[in-house]
């Protein structure tokens, strides 16, 4: 039986060799030696200026769209694609804000932001700051509100408090005083976390993140039932990270879930590229890296179908 199985995972192994990008080995290392000038001559200067507090506003704020990013497991590509689509939407002249919204600091490394940056909304609430007030905003027009570092007390008595508080983000947002239609995304760890479930009960659109292999059936289910549990809205989108369409086994899983889910599943599945690690190497969006890739034309397929989901759900909400 074992030696079943390891044959039938060389195949697949050996289904890539036509799908092989050309770009990896000698270029990367390239990329990743040339990354410090490949930001000087796109940007110009430096991509993240100083702090720039966001607007405090009324206590409700209904032309803010809220997206939370959901998944059961680490490494499916969630926060990458948060932090890419971002960078798409802000390419497009909208108003963007991404709240890292986990410990691990994950997203703020994922767009560009020098890792000794402790300040964010989680240390501001330990201190007794204004979590507005630590809002970054980079030479696009992204702004981001980092989660900080605070100590190991600090972070506790946080976490104690989002336990007792399940709104408390939700309410948080809404006190933004942000342009018409702004887009707010965040990232957050894995389900279950509390994190996720403030999240998930301040969006107006939760979308799930799954990778097309054998696991995807159950992380679906998982997600759904933890939701469930919390109270929130169930993930009316489904999206696909990660897919090789040279292995049988993510085709097949696509097509079942596509017949399962129907409208709910993404059109566009996120094609693996390497030029997404290298993008994160150099510190730099993957529009910048490999502008006429196919995953970037998938994020910016991808893009437009979430906005038209949004659209929908507050049409269905009012």
């Amino acid at each position: 039986m074992g030696e079943d199985v390891s044959r039938l995972y060389d195949k697949l192994g050996h289904a890539d060799a036509p799908y092989q990008d050309i770009r990896a080995n000698e270029h990367t290392t390239a990329v990743i030696g040339a990354s410090q000038l490949l930001r000087e001559s796109i940007k110009g200067q430096e991509y993240w200026g100083g702090v720039a507090a966001l607007p405090a506003g009324k206590l409700t704020n209904p032309d803010l769209r809220v997206l939370t990013f959901l998944s059961c497991s680490g490494g499916v590509g969630r926060t990458t694609m948060l932090a890419n689509l971002a960078n798409i939407y802000a390419s497009q002249g909208k108003s963007v804000i991404v709240v890292d919204f986990d410990p691990g600091n994950m997203l703020s490394l994922h767009i560009g932001v020098e890792p000794r940056h402790d300040d964010g909304i989680a240390k501001r609430w330990v201190e007794g700051g204004a979590w507005n007030e630590s809002a970054l905003c980079a030479a696009n027009g992204l702004h981001l509100l980092p989660f900080g570092f605070p100590d190991q007390a600090g972070l506790i008595r946080f976490e104690a408090m989002l336990l007792a508080e399940p709104h408390w983000l939700r309410l948080r947002l809404a006190e933004l005083a942000m342009p018409d239609q702004a887009l707010l995304l965040i990232d957050v760890p894995p389900l279950p976390s509390i994190y996720a479930r403030q999240a998930a009960l301040a969006s107006d659109l939760v979308a799930g993140v799954l990778r097309p292999d054998a696991t995807a059936p159950l992380m679906l289910g998982r997600l759904d039932s933890w939701l469930a549990a919390f109270g929130a809205p169930a993930a009316e989108s489904i999206l696909l990270s990660g897919f090789h369409p040279g292995r049988p086994l993510h085709s097949a899983v696509s097509d079942l879930l596509r017949l399962a889910l129907k409208k709910r599943l993404s059109p566009l599945p996120i094609h693996y590229d390497s030029a997404v690690p290298e993008a994160l190497a150099a510190a730099l969006s993957v529009i910048d890296i490999a502008p006429d890739s196919q995953v970037v034309h998938d994020l910016y397929g991808l893009a437009k179908w979430l906005d038209q989901r949004i659209a929908q759900h507050l049409q269905v909400a009012v």
